[in-house]
């Protein structure tokens, strides 16, 4: 919200002429559980808040203070509210943290055992590693050129994701041909559905980050 926008609402509620508190100072003393704007924070005490619909219906309580908040959220919340927006335990699959215009060039922290001794893991795999770390909440990046964003995949069924993701630990220590072949068996729905990306290019994708060709391991 203005700031502007955010006074004249705030004279609306408090008596005693002008109001000299901002919307930073607002939100910071916003108590626990007081319902607030989405967006910029401010309570209900300050600004006339209004429900999305499409969340209330399923029992989610989501308040605007304008439609430029509300506006703001649906494009650039965490997550965008537009890839949660009705979806009953919705995480969105294609929101990911701001893309990296360079692959990491060293290995970092990245919540995986380290590789085998002798095992050099690719500059792709690391940048895979390094997206992984920045976006939690999926198991996969379908990675596409910069500028472009990538794609997050999130695998569905819970024992999938398990599955897939202790093949995932393996591989990454070492070749692993048998566990990049099972991977990718896991990601193909997905792939096939990613708009602009499609199975052959996840194929590419694997190859370059473990240098295993699937075709051969079929």
């Amino acid at each position: 919200m203005d700031e502007a926008v955010f006074r004249r609402a705030a004279r609306r509620f408090y008596s005693g002429g002008d109001f000299k508190g901002t919307v930073k100072e607002v939100t910071a003393n916003r108590k626990d559980g007081e319902r607030h704007c989405t967006s910029c924070g401010l309570p209900a005490g300050v600004a006339t808040l209004s429900a999305c619909q499409r969340c209330k219906a399923i029992d989610r309580l989501v308040f605007y203070c304008s439609k430029k908040c509300q506006t703001a959220d649906w494009k650039t919340g965490k997550p965008p509210h537009k890839t949660i927006c009705g979806k009953k335990g919705a995480i969105a699959e294609s929101f990911l943290a701001p893309k990296s215009a360079v692959p990491a060039a060293e290995e970092e922290d990245d919540g995986f055992p380290p590789p085998n001794p002798g095992y050099k893991r690719s500059p792709a795999l690391l940048h895979q590693l390094k997206l992984l770390k920045e976006n939690p909440q999926v198991d996969y990046v379908l990675v596409r050129p910069y500028p472009y964003e990538d794609h997050g995949v999130m695998l569905q069924d819970a024992m999938g994701g398990m599955f897939f993701k202790l093949c995932m630990r393996r591989a990454v220590c070492g070749h692993s041909p048998r566990q990049v072949g099972m991977m990718f068996k896991q990601l193909e729905p997905s792939a096939a559905r990613a708009k602009g990306f499609g199975v052959e290019k996840l194929k590419k994708q694997l190859f370059k980050e473990y240098g295993v060709d699937v075709d051969a391991e079929e």
